[in-house]
This record gives C-alpha cells, sequence and structure tokens, in this order.
C-alpha cells in the first residue's frame, strides 16, 4: 500500500509496521506503534472527517491486520458508503462489511442488503466487462448462499446459477454447488459446473471436492437418473479412472468400471468424454496404444473432440504404432467451454516443435490457436461473447503462444510475407502485455517488432519498457531496450531523437554508481549507432567531436569495446579534418587504425579501410 498522501507522521508509523512485519524483528513493538497511528488517525479525522484514505487505513488496522475491531470498521466502512463516491473506496468498504456479517449467521438479512447494494455499484466500479463479471459473480455466489441461510434453497440455486453465468471459474462455488444441482436434480446445471470444476482442479481442497461429487453421481447413475445426461456419467467414468486408489465405484465388483464404461460406450458412441475415458484406459491401465488410437480417433469425430487436452496421448500412440501424427482428424471445431483448450493444445504443439523442429506442428499449432485468441479478444477488447472468455491470464497467454507459433512461421516464408508475420507476431505480445503485464511479453514484442524493421512500433514498446520497469529492470535491460530505440532511431534518420536517447542512455549509466561492464558494452554500441547516423547526416565537426569526448576519454570502452572505441576514434578523426586541424586528425586516425585492425565485422573493417586511406593519404 502507497501512503504518499498521508500525514507525514503517520506515514512513518504504517511504514515502520510493515518493516517489522517483513524483517520479523521487534515484534513486540508492533502493537504499540499500530495503537500510535490510531491516536494519530482519531485525531486527523476529527479535522477532516472526509480524508477517505486515512479512513480505509484505520479499516485496515482494525480489520485483524493489527487488531480485531469489528464495530470500529462498521462505522468507517458506512461512513465511506453515505459520504463517498470513489468507486473503488466503496468496493474497500462493501468488502470489508461483507467479511464481517457474512460470518454473522444470525443476521443474513444485513448481508443480503450489503450484496445487493453492492451489486448495484459494481456496474460504475469497473471499467472493463470482465472485471464487472467476475465481481459480480462473486457477490452474487454470497448472496445465494445468504438467501440459504435464510431457507430459500431455490431462489438460492437461480442466484448461483447466475453467478455461474457471469463467471464460470468460480472454484469455490462450481463443487459445493454442483453437489447441490445434483441432489436438487438440476443435472443440466450441475454438469457445468461440476466438469468445470473437474477440468480446472489445483489443490487438496478440490481433489476432496472430487471424490464427494463423485460418490453423489455414481449414487444418481445407481439410481438410473443420468440416462439422459451422458456428460454427467462421462464425468463419474473419468474421477473413476484417473482416481482408482481413491474412488471404487464398487468394491465388491472389480469389474464394475469396466462393466459401465461398455455399457457407455454402446448407448452414446459419438460422446467424445467417454471416448477419451476408454482411450486414456487402454493406453495407460493396459498399454494397448494400438486400440487406444482408434478410440482417441473416434473422440476427434466425436461431439465434443476439444473437451480437453489429450493430444500428447495421441502422439505417444502415433510413435508406438507408427502412424502419420498429421494424418489424424484434427478437429479445430470452436465451443466457448473449451477455449482454454485450444490454448493448451497450441502450447503443446509449440512443444513438439521444439523437440523435433517439424513445421508441421507450427501450422497444427496456428488453426487451434486462431479461434481461442479470436473469441478470447472479441470478449476482453469488444465486450462480446461467452463469459467462458472471462480469463485474462489464458488470454495473455494465448496471445503469447500465437505469436510465438508465427515467429517460427516467419522463417518459413519469403522475406515479404515473413515481414508482415513478424509484424503481426509483435503486435500479439503487445496485446498480451496489454492486459498483464508480464515483462516477457513485451520484450517478445519489442524484439520482434525490431526483426521486422518495424521501428515506429519498436521505439512505442521500448519506451513503454522504459516507463513501466525502468526503476526495477537490471542495467543491462535498461541499456539494452536504449540500443533498441537508438538504433531504430538511426534507421527512422531520426538524428535528433537518437541524440536524446543517447543522452538519456548515458545519463542512466552514469548515475548507476552499480553500472556493470555489460551495461556500458551495450550503451557503447548505443552511442556509436548514433554517431553513425550523425556522421552520414552532416554533422556539425565542433559540437560532434564534444559530444564523442565522453566515450573518447572512456577507458573501459577502448579495453572492452576495442572496435566500437576504434569506430569513435575514426569519426572523430573526419571532424577534425573538416575544421581543418590535419594534426589531430592524423592522431585520431592512427589511433582508429590501432583499434580496429582485428575487427571482422563489415561495418569497422570499412572503416579500418577508410581509415588505412586517410593516413596513405598524408
Amino acid at each position: 500500500m502507497k501512503y504518499n498522501n498521508f500525514h507525514p507522521r503517520l506515514k512513518r508509523i504504517i511504514e515502520q509496521i510493515e518493516k517489522i512485519q517483513v524483517t520479523n524483528h521487534d515484534l513486540d513493538k508492533i502493537d504499540e506503534l499500530g495503537l500510535k497511528a490510531l491516536e494519530l488517525i482519531e485525531t486527523i479525522l476529527d479535522e477532516t472527517p472526509n480524508d477517505i484514505q486515512t479512513r480505509m487505513l484505520r479499516i485496515r488496522l482494525n480489520d485483524n491486520w493489527i487488531f480485531s475491531n469489528q464495530n470500529q470498521v462498521i462505522v468507517d466502512a458506512n461512513f465511506i458508503l453515505q459520504f463517498e463516491r470513489d468507486n473503488q473506496a466503496r468496493m474497500f468498504a462493501y468488502d470489508r462489511l461483507v467479511s464481517i456479517y457474512k460470518t454473522r449467521t444470525d443476521a443474513p438479512e444485513e448481508l443480503i442488503a450489503i450484496l445487493e447494494d453492492q451489486l448495484l455499484d459494481i456496474q460504475n466500479a469497473y471499467p472493463h466487462r470482465y472485471q464487472k463479471n467476475k465481481a459480480e459473480s462473486e457477490s452474487l455466489y454470497l448472496l445465494g448462499e445468504a438467501y440459504e441461510a435464510m431457507g430459500q434453497a431455490e431462489l438460492a440455486l437461480s442466484i448461483y446459477q447466475k453467478s455461474y453465468n457471469k463467471y464460470p471459474y468460480l472454484q469455490v462455488r462450481n463443487a459445493v454447488v454442483g453437489i447441490k444441482m445434483l441432489d436438487a436434480q438440476d443435472y443440466e446445471g450441475a454438469e457445468k459446473m461440476l466438469w468445470n470444476h473437474y477440468l480446472w482442479q489445483f489443490d487438496a481442497e478440490d481433489e476432496e471436492d472430487i471424490l464427494k461429487y463423485a460418490a453423489a453421481l455414481l449414487q444418481h447413475y445407481k439410481n438410473n437418473n443420468l440416462q439422459s445426461h451422458p456428460n454427467l456419467i462421462a464425468l463419474l467414468l473419468h474421477i473413476a479412472r484417473n482416481k482408482q486408489k481413491e474412488f471404487v465405484m464398487d468394491a465388491e465388483d472389480a469389474n464394475y468400471f469396466e462393466y459401465c464404461l461398455a455399457h457407455a460406450l454402446v448407448e452414446y458412441p459419438n460422446n467424445s468424454r467417454i471416448l477419451v475415458v476408454k482411450a486414456n484406459h487402454l493406453l495407460m491401465d493396459l498399454d494397448q496404444a494400438d486400440l487406444a488410437l482408434e478410440y482417441y480417433k473416434q473422440a476427434l469425430l466425436g461431439d465434443n473432440p476439444n473437451f480437453q487436452d489429450y493430444i500428447q496421448h495421441i502422439k505417444t500412440c502415433c510413435i508406438y504404432t507408427q502412424t502419420d501424427f498429421f494424418d489424424l482428424p484434427f478437429n479445430f471445431a470452436y465451443k466457448p467451454q473449451n477455449i482454454n483448450v485450444h490454448f493448451t493444445i497450441a502450447e503443446e504443439l509449440y512443444s513438439m516443435w521444439q523437440a523435433t523442429n517439424i513445421i508441421e506442428y507450427i501450422d497444427l499449432g496456428i488453426k487451434y490457436i486462431q479461434s481461442s485468441y479470436k473469441h478470447f479478444k472479441k470478449y476482453i477488447f469488444h465486450e462480446k461473447g461467452s463469459t467462458y472468455c472471462n480469463q485474462t491470464h489464458f488470454y495473455e497467454m494465448t496471445c503469447k503462444i500465437f505469436g510465438q507459433l508465427l515467429v517460427v512461421k516467419s522463417d518459413d516464408q519469403d522475406a515479404q510475407t515473413a515481414k508482415f508475420t513478424l509484424r503481426n507476431a509483435s503486435i500479439l505480445f503487445w496485446e498480451g502485455y496489454q492486459v498483464n503485464q508480464y515483462f516477457e511479453n513485451l520484450n517478445l514484442a519489442i524484439h520482434t517488432a525490431f526483426d521486422a524493421k518495424e521501428y515506429m512500433l519498436c521505439i512505442e514498446y521500448a519506451q513503454q519498457f522504459t516507463a513501466d520497469m525502468g526503476y526495477i529492470c537490471s542495467d543491462v535491460e535498461l541499456q539494452r531496450n536504449h540500443w533498441f530505440i537508438g538504433y531504430s532511431h538511426c534507421m527512422l534518420k531520426d538524428v535528433k531523437s537518437a541524440r536524446r536517447n543517447f543522452e538519456q542512455a548515458k545519463s542512466a549509466y552514469i548515475k548507476n554508481k552499480n553500472a556493470s561492464d555489460d551495461s556500458l558494452k551495450i550503451l557503447a554500441e548505443t552511442g556509436f549507432i548514433y554517431f553513425t547516423l550523425s556522421m552520414e547526416t552532416g554533422c556539425n565537426p565542433p559540437f560532434a567531436v564534444l559530444e564523442m569526448d565522453w566515450m573518447d576519454q572512456n577507458v573501459l570502452i577502448a579495453q572492452s569495446m576495442p572496435h566500437v572505441y576504434g569506430g569513435i576514434q575514426h569519426y572523430i578523426g573526419v571532424c577534425y579534418e573538416k575544421m581543418d586541424n590535419m594534426k589531430q586528425a592524423m592522431q585520431y586516425y592512427n589511433n582508429a587504425k590501432v583499434y580496429l585492425e582485428e575487427s571482422d565485422l563489415p561495418l569497422y573493417k570499412q572503416l579500418f579501410s577508410l581509415t588505412q586511406e586517410k593516413l596513405q593519404g598524408n
């Protein structure tokens, strides 16, 4: 939490508390400091009761951070809701009130009133649909719990369904409510929630929930309630096969799973989920890759081929049976609930390419990822489409893997097509960064735009890097970023901007007392690029000499980057020659010859030849 706008003394106290908590030193002083903070807050609020930030800080202090004073939290939160219009402050207050009242089982009416007010305010609290929908979903789930606590189970179930429709990925809801829907024989609702929970299982708590609804499903299956719901039968069979040690369908009949699976295949021969259970069983339990492959093929041709990523199993079968992987009937049909699976399949295919260098994996990956990307973007940026697309993290990763697939594809294209492909890849990395600010995507955007010779894009991305990451990145990363900017400006023949970039890079290096030798090497390259453009575009010789003086006098550059240092010596010699000072010019040309003669790089070899001509001509 930032405290820049707080009373200076209050700011110091809170920073002391946080430092103690981080270091675990002087823990006995926390209560004393907390009391001092509360006393000072009381004084501040007596004078300025509408100081909302300070009031929010008091809530934080009393809400189980340092102290537990629920009554004071309620007073302050209600004050914010009564007098403050800032949406984020209001959401903060609502959340604090909800956290208190949901533990008070004797007051569901108060919790319901708070949640209903919050649901109205959520509409103005968030700028994007995906943010609103997720927040609404969480509040609706709590609202459903409150109504259920009041005995209104039917109303609660309808609210839970609304919660799911707003945001399907609330794991804590999906298992619990899915079981309740089974009990209410709402099998369609149960199917959505339980399959979603199963595919997104994460931790030991999820494992426990899976075993609970597996037992419930088994009972409904034995009661013949699932005959019209083959996907629930499929879920039961998946759990029975994948959790064989923890879940047994019939302790008295070891063949009961086999019997149920065989019966399901007869009754629902086109159900991809059931076909995959059979294929997995054959491959992983019975080592029958040839038969397993036949069932995987049928699953690809079935009603929902992309419900789950099993492409690695298919690849394994192909290896064992010597089948051409690319002759299989891959299906790219898109269903909203499978959007993340398209990403994971594409990611698997990219990994297969990395292991083999077979370009067909890239082509296949692009086919899978295209629909996933299209629908993610439609929802995240244009606020249209299914709430199954409400996964900003997966959208960011989709942009990344799509971009990486295109970068590889560009190596297989002619120059003009490759430039267009690389440009699109850089835009994908940039889109991913805009949604989730991961440095890797921004770095990929910079490099790919540069490789595409899209220098304006490269500059835009690199400047964003400086703005967002400049204060936390390493000195080498910062200098490398300036190099991209400088090179791009030079390719655009923008001398003024290239000069400004070099001065910024030099200033950053000088200010950093711990700057590394590697960062100096990159800075030297940035400077040389700029001075090369400056010389080409007709520099002012006296001014250019002054500009190059810092590099001229830098012994470390001479030692670590002799070819760059030699190039600078040559340029200074040219400047002195233009000023008719041949004595100085010859001195710098002689220096240039010494430093340039060992370089094999084309530009420096050219400068070495020019230097020799100058010396021979005089």
